[in-house]
């Protein structure tokens, strides 16, 4: 798995396993929150700083004008998802979505944590918070 759908996925599970913990324990969905986002932000700021656009150059030298699925990104995965429908998952990430990237798990942790004034509806606010950011 890719260091890319890691990024995505953590948002998306934590939002899934808050679907099943009881309204009342409010604690518990702000650290949840906080957790997934900061763990994210973690693993984009590694990405971001072991991003080489050189590695980039030097693969779109080496292969020419040929059609390849990385050409132009780094820390891809392609996946055939339905083949029988042409549905592929393809992610991937070069220089200007790198800073992107970081730019939004940044914003998300940030949302996160200024969100302690929240009272109303809390189990909710948090899960579409962490949906938004694996959106995003």
């Amino acid at each position: 798995m890719s260091l890319l759908t890691t990024i995505l996925a953590l948002p998306l599970l934590t939002a899934l396993a808050l679907v099943f913990v009881p309204r009342q324990h409010t604690i518990v969905f702000r650290r949840a929150a906080q957790a997934a986002t900061l763990l994210s932000l973690g693993l984009t700021a590694w990405v971001f700083r072991q991003f080489d656009p050189d590695l980039i150059l030097l693969q779109v030298m080496s292969q020419g004008p040929s059609l390849d699925l990385n050409q132009g990104y780094l820390f891809t995965q392609w996946v055939s998802w339905m083949p029988s429908i042409g549905i592929h998952y393809h992610v991937g990430v070069d220089g200007l979505n790198a800073g992107l990237l970081l730019m939004t798990s940044l914003v998300s942790f940030a949302a996160t944590c200024c969100a302690r004034d929240i009272t109303t509806r809390e189990k909710e606010f948090y899960i579409l918070l962490l949906l938004m950011a694996s959106g995003m």
